[in-house]
Parts: structure tokens; C-alpha cells; sequence
């Protein structure tokens, strides 16, 4: 789950920006059992202008980012397109910030939670699953 050779490359010789989340869909298509997911990014590189790029992942959903999330990307500037996702040793996202609510260009609570709940009524999402992501979209009590 680290990526293609062309993100391998991209990882050690692009520069480092971080990306809202801004939507994430399910492809319906896993594998290995692992769901492909569709990510819209707003990558916000120091000094350039944003730019957003539609990006394809194989990633657990327990990993998944949620939109409003800041996740770490790693982009070429010569083709601003060309974007690699940062993760752990363990393979997940890393993670640069946390979802807002009510902030403008981010989801309210109430959205996020119904995609969770469509993506768990679709059967992408496990109740297991289901449950986590609420509880990080919901925060601390």
C-alpha cells in the first residue's frame, strides 16, 4: 500500500505541501480486500497558488481521511498534478490537521456523518468501522 514506483519517486524528489480533504468516495472496487478510494485534494503549497487534484488510493477504511482533514502530500512542481500521499511506517495518512465544523469550505458534522452512514449502508464500511469515524468526527465528549 505505499504506491507505485511513480510515488515511490515522487515521495524522495517532490516538494512537501499540505492538502485539504476536501470530498472522499468510495470506487466500489477493492483489493486484497482493501477499498479503492477516490480523494479530492486542495493541495496549499508555501508560496505557490492551491491547486485541487483528484487522487485514487487503495487504503483501509480506518485509515481513510475525512473531508476537513489536512493530510501531508508530496507534489511535483513541474507538474502540479503529480501528487503522492505521505503515510507512516505503517502505511496510513499522515495527518496534518483535524476536520473543522461550520469553517467555511469544510462540512458540518451533520454531512460528514451522513456519507459515513451511506458508506456504511453500502457495505464499504464495516459497523466496526462505522464506529471509529464517527467517534473521530464527533470528537472528545
Amino acid at each position: 500500500m505505499s504506491g507505485g514506483s511513480a510515488d515511490r519517486k515522487l515521495l524522495a524528489t517532490g516538494t512537501r505541501a499540505d492538502a485539504l480533504v476536501e470530498t472522499v468516495e468510495h470506487t466500489h472496487v477493492s483489493i486484497n480486500d482493501v477499498p479503492r478510494w477516490n480523494l479530492r485534494l486542495r493541495v496549499e503549497p508555501s508560496g505557490r497558488s492551491p491547486f485541487t487534484v483528484e487522487k485514487k488510493v487503495t487504503l483501509p477504511s480506518s485509515w481513510l481521511p475525512e473531508p476537513g482533514e489536512r493530510i501531508a502530500v508530496v507534489f511535483d512542481p513541474a507538474r502540479a498534478g503529480a501528487v503522492a500521499l505521505v503515510r507512516d511506517q505503517s502505511g496510513a495518512l499522515t495527518v496534518t490537521g483535524a476536520p473543522q465544523t461550520e469553517v467555511a469550505g469544510t462540512r458540518p458534522v451533520a454531512a460528514a456523518l451522513e456519507q459515513l452512514d451511506e458508506l456504511r449502508r453500502s457495505g464499504a464500511l464495516s459497523d466496526e468501522e462505522f464506529s471509529a469515524a464517527k467517534a473521530r468526527v464527533l470528537g472528545p465528549s
